[in-house]
Formats: structure tokens, C-alpha cells, sequence
């Protein structure tokens, strides 16, 4: 493991994308090689740092404590589950098995390669990377087998940003860019603080240019390409998600749908009313062969804008069955182009999905729905012109 200093300006403007944390121009790099171990790089880096992981395969856990780091994987580089892995985050309030772990520490990640062995039965709760009351950027990194042979709904996931009530930063921020997701239960997943506080805001965030496909069908899990839960405000752009096709069942709702974008406090189901999430906007995301393309459930003031879905099912009688559904104050899908969705958009009046109210339903084109646009009854105040359906 070889230590050398550069100039660290020059390397950001490459590897890294949208944060603005400056860093000592007297800042390193450590090199790390097959054979050598990145949780060694990461005790003996100083906040500014930068590790630099050559091409080959590295089975172990990392966790990075209240360090400000640089993460960069050459061409090649994958950080991999370990066959049994241990509760490294257990100190810092978290059971997840984590293959990197970050807390109370701003950290940027670029270039790796994240392999989950499809241990997620012997691993429970198994999670590639795993922000917690931290903020940073995960560009260009690709993701895969973060599940189980036996799908257990909602547990494993790719990538999670997490800020609990606590010591940390009372809002963190976090950008996902540019990653390829491929063969995980939950993908993308971020949330404020959903037991101590689940109404203030704890979390911004922008998750723009992923490539995510799900697992496809099945019967004993549901799963979303990216979820946000509350305390969680940002923007959802340029995605696309293709493949979420599976179906779960929920006692309280009964048959849920996979769908490719969901905001919701998903905690809130059978165990209390439902809190509302913060605004998010989902814009431009291309949303192919799910079973449901955008639900954003108790979300008061979020917006579905310019999306382009194409449904890979009907999902006849299914608790959030859309192209879009929608509930909560003031929410919207304008603009969005919805095809072969037995339901195009779906305004809710749901005792535990929420009801829609001022909900805008403006300039839609959607085609091969049997019901282009569904008002529930009890939704009050739904805005619809200049929508366009065609069989």
C-alpha cells in the first residue's frame, strides 16, 4: 500500500460530481492493491484523502467513521461480499450488514464495482452501500446479486442514505449518479428519519442518470427502483428503470405491485397513520416493463413531469395499480407520456395510502389503458385538461 501526495483539485473535476466540500491542497492518496486491504487505506487516511483502488477483487467489509474521504476505483475494481458477513455498523444504531459502510462523514464514490453474492439469506439485511447521518456522491459504480435466492421483500438493498435524529448534521445530502443496478431486491433507497422524527426534513438528495433493471416476476416480494421515504426531499431525473414485474402481499393492502419509483413512508403501514413525505420531484425518467411506473403516496406537493412509461402489465386490482397514482395535497402528473397501464393515472382515497386532494392531471398522453384516468371516491379537488388518450 503506497502513499504519494497530488494535487487533489485537478483529480475532483474527473471523479467527482455536485459536492462542494473543499478539501486541504495538501491532501494524499493512497494506493490500494490486490492483496492489500481498503479497510487499512481508510484507518491510516486524514479527512481529504484519496484512496485509489486498482483493478481486482476485494472480499471484505469497509466502514468509514467521521472521515471526509475519496473512494476511486480503477477500471476493474470490486468490492465484494464476504461469504458471512458481520454487523460492523451494530456501534453506529444499525443491524444491516453493510460491504461499505459510511457514517457522520462525507464521503464520494466513483468507479467501483459492488457484488453482492446473492448472500442475502445467510446475510440478512445485506446492503452494498450504506450512508448513514452522512452526505456524499456515488457516481459511476455499478451494482449487482444484492439479494437472497428467496426473496424476502424490502430487506436487501444496493444502496441506502439514512439520517437518524442524533449526532451527524441535522440535513445530509447525497447524489446517486450515473450507476448501473442490475439483479438487487430494493435498488435505490433514502429516507430522513422514519421512527424518531418522520416529520422533519433530515435528507436532500439528487438521483439522476442510473441505469436500474429489477428482478422481474414472482409472487413473494414486491420491489421499487428507487424509494423515498419521509424526511426526504429532492429530485428523481434523467433514470431509467425497466423490469420491476414482481408482486407482494401486504396484510393491510393486500396485493402490492413492484413499480419503478415510490415515495411513501412505507413504515407507516399497519403500524400507524400514514406521515406525509416531503416534496419530490420525478422528472424525465424513462420507466419500461414495470408493473407500476411512479406512485407517490402522501407526498403533498410532488410532481411526476415529462416521464415516459410503458407498463409491462395490466396489475388488475392491485392497492397502488398506475401508471402514475397518486395521493396526498397538491400533487401532480403533468406532461407524461403512460402506455399499456390497466389504470394510466390512479388518484387514490386510501385509508393507509392517503387520499389525493388539488391533485393536476394536465397534458398527459396515455394510450392502451382500459381506464386512462381513475378518480376514487373521496378525492376532492382534482385539476384535469389537455390530456390526451388514445386506444
Amino acid at each position: 500500500m503506497k502513499r504519494s501526495t497530488f494535487n487533489l483539485k485537478s483529480r475532483l473535476v474527473i471523479a467527482v460530481i455536485g459536492l462542494s466540500a473543499l478539501f486541504p491542497a495538501s491532501a494524499a492518496t493512497i494506493n490500494v492493491n490486490p492483496g492489500d486491504s481498503i479497510q487499512a487505506a481508510v484507518n491510516a487516511a486524514v479527512s481529504g484523502d484519496t484512496i485509489n483502488i486498482a483493478a481486482g477483487v476485494y472480499e471484505e467489509q469497509v466502514v468509514v467513521v467521521e472521515k471526509d474521504l475519496n473512494l476511486l476505483g480503477e477500471p476493474g475494481a470490486v468490492l465484494k461480499a464476504p461469504a458471512a458477513m458481520t454487523g460492523t455498523l451494530v456501534p453506529y444504531g444499525s443491524t444491516r450488514l453493510t460491504v461499505l459502510g459510511v457514517v457522520l462523514s462525507e464521503v464520494n464514490v466513483s468507479g467501483l464495482g459492488f457484488d453482492g453474492n446473492r448472500s442475502g439469506v445467510v446475510n440478512a439485511r445485506l446492503t452494498g452501500v450504506y450512508y448513514r447521518s452522512s452526505s456524499g456522491t456515488l457516481s459511476d459504480c455499478s451494482f449487482h446479486s444484492f439479494r437472497g435466492d428467496t426473496r424476502t421483500s424490502l430487506r436487501e438493498a444496493a444502496y441506502i442514505a439514512f439520517n437518524s435524529v442524533g449526532p451527524g448534521p441535522d440535513v445530509t445530502h447525497v447524489e446517486v449518479l450515473n450507476n448501473t443496478f442490475s439483479d438487487n431486491e430494493d435498488t435505490i433507497v433514502v429516507v430522513g428519519d422514519d421512527t424518531v422524527a418522520p416529520e422533519m426534513l433530515r435528507q436532500t438528495f439528487l438521483i439522476e442518470g442510473n441505469d436500474i433493471t429489477g428482478i422481474g416476476t414472482g409472487t413473494t416480494a414486491f420491489q421499487f427502483g428507487i424509494r423515498v421515504t419521509v424526511g426526504a426531499s429532492g429530485e428523481v431525473r434523467h433514470n431509467t428503470i425497466s423490469n420491476c414485474l414482481s408482486v407482494g402481499s401486504n396484510p393491510i393492502l393486500g396485493p402490492v405491485s413492484s413499480a419503478g419509483v415510490l415515495v411513501f413512508n412505507t413504515g407507516s403501514v399497519g403500524i400507524r397513520p400514514p406521515v406525509t413525505a416531503q416534496p419530490v420531484l420525478v422528472e424525465d425518467n424513462t420507466l419500461v416493463n414495470n408493473l407500476g411506473g411512479v406512485d407517490l403516496f402522501t407526498a403533498d406537493g410532488s410532481r411526476a413531469v415529462n416521464n415516459h412509461i410503458e407498463g409491462g402489465g395490466t396489475g388488475i386490482g392491485l392497492a397502488n395499480e398506475g401508471g402514475i397514482a397518486l395521493s396526498g395535497n397538491n400533487v401532480g402528473a403533468i406532461n407524461n407520456r403512460i402506455s399499456g397501464s390497466n389504470v394510466g393515472v390512479n388518484l387514490l382515497a386510501n385509508p393507509v395510502l392517503g387520499t389525493a386532494s388539488n391533485a393536476k392531471v394536465i397534458a398527459n398522453r396515455i394510450s392502451a389503458s382500459t381506464t386512462p384516468i381513475n378518480v376514487q371516491p373521496g378525492v376532492t379537488g382534482t385539476k384535469q385538461h389537455a390530456n390526451k388518450i388514445s386506444p
